[in-house]
């Protein structure tokens, strides 16, 4: 994978810790890199003299409240100052987008889904074109459970498999008319997964990777927050923080 082979060497050491662990302590480095980014790539002085402007109009507007035509007057002025604020808060992603996005896919590679263990089951399904009588065959290691060979129900045919070790295994499904599709079933690692051929009669094949808890088992009204959702959170309250700490505009 390219984002593995790029972002790995760098930050491939934050994998060694618990989810919820690697996600604060990259959510620190994003976060500091950015407001690094943001000091140096801005003038702080004049975000200084636009921020303080903008408090001001924000409080001549409360005080003139009865006065529709100086709100507007003031609502006119702000905005003005509000937009050349904007322009040059937004002047630092140039510097910082495509970086961003490069490590966002990494971390999407790395943290969407628990990897599949030793003796656990997944299942694994394929799409058809039409309906078909299939058969799955495994390499040694691998085992299915219940019957290799399946009806498709509204098109879809699925298994239920393990591996007794970890590594990278290749299925094969293969129709009565002699059609096949290869896809890989990767153990002990949670990216690396590819379909490797379809061919006609064949949709898409998909497995159902456990999906990565950086909590476990917690919940907030039902919702188990995933990566995405505590990297934001961490990132949150990090940029607060570091925001106060290095007087940023």
């Amino acid at each position: 994978m390219v984002f593995e082979a790029f972002v790995d060497p760098i930050l491939g050491w934050t994998l060694q810790y618990p989810l919820w662990v690697s996600l604060l302590i990259l959510a620190f480095i994003f976060t500091l890199i950015i407001n690094v980014v943001y000091k140096y790539a801005t003038d702080q002085n004049e975000m200084k003299r636009l921020k303080t402007k903008l408090k001001d109009y924000q409080s001549q507007l409360k005080e003139h409240r009865s006065s529709p035509k100086k709100m507007s007057e003031i609502q006119s002025k702000l905005m003005k100052v509000n937009l050349e604020y904007m322009k040059h808060s937004l002047r630092p992603m140039l510097y910082t987008a495509l970086p961003l996005l490069i490590f966002f896919g990494w971390m999407a590679l790395q943290f969407s889904f628990n990897p599949i263990l030793p003796g656990e089951e997944v299942v694994v399904t394929v799409e058809m074109r039409a309906p078909e009588r299939l058969t799955l065959l495994v390499p040694e290691g691998v085992f299915i459970n219940g019957s290799a060979t399946r009806e498709t129900i509204e098109r879809q045919a699925s298994w239920r498999i393990s591996a007794d070790r970890e590594g990278e295994f290749l299925l094969n499904f293969t129709t009565e008319e002699g059609f096949s599709a290869q896809r890989s079933f990767v153990v002990g690692s949670s990216s690396g997964d590819s379909v490797v051929a379809l061919s006609e009669p064949f949709r898409r094949s998909f497995l159902e990777y456990p999906k990565a808890t950086p909590f476990g088992s917690f919940s907030i009204f039902g919702y188990q927050p995933g990566w995405l959702f505590t990297y934001i959170l961490f990132s949150i309250v990090l940029s607060l923080v570091t925001r106060k700490l290095m007087r940023l505009h």
